[in-house]
């Protein structure tokens, strides 16, 4: 992230991406959990309800893991994978808080933009930011992306364990 963008917005830019970042791990846990009790539950009463031969239950106990990395891919490991850009953070806080619409990603922009290419005064770039960083410092991160986004999740892998 460049130094021109207010520090104010670089660290809720960065609070932002850590607790998303939070979220989505234990996102991937609940369906990696609910994912293997639910396949291992399905091969066990496949193996109950028709004895299986080993080779069989080889195969569906690889099937079973196998539905367990493309549920973890999907649901974790590939929003992990690259880490997002500042112009990407800035839309995703501006989705979560329609108070801020366009003009965090403006501010953003604007604190990246070369010195060769300028269209713009320093006065607008300093007022911009500062008008984005005063109201970004009321937003609380966890109020802004709160746990019970995972309650599908968490329900899901609660009932699965319970079953």
């Amino acid at each position: 992230m460049n130094p021109q963008i207010d520090p104010l917005i670089l660290q809720k830019l960065q609070a932002f991406s850590q607790r998303r970042r939070q979220l989505i791990i234990r996102r991937g846990l609940y369906a990696a959990i609910a994912t293997l009790v639910a396949a291992m539950m399905i091969v066990a009463f496949l193996d109950w309800l028709f004895v299986l031969p080993d080779a069989a239950r080889w195969a569906l106990s690889g099937a079973a893991y196998l539905a367990i990395v493309v549920v973890e891919w999907r649901s974790c490991l590939r929003l992990l994978v690259s880490a997002p850009t500042p112009e990407k953070l800035a839309r995703l806080v501006e989705h979560a808080e329609p108070k801020l619409r366009e003009d965090l990603l403006s501010a953003v922009e604007l604190g990246q933009a070369q010195s060769g290419a300028v269209f713009d005064s320093e006065q607008f770039r300093a007022l911009v930011q500062s008008d984005v960083a005063a109201r970004m410092a009321k937003l609380d991160m966890e109020q802004l992306l709160p746990a019970h986004l995972l309650r599908r999740y968490v329900f899901i892998a609660a009932g699965i364990g319970v079953a």
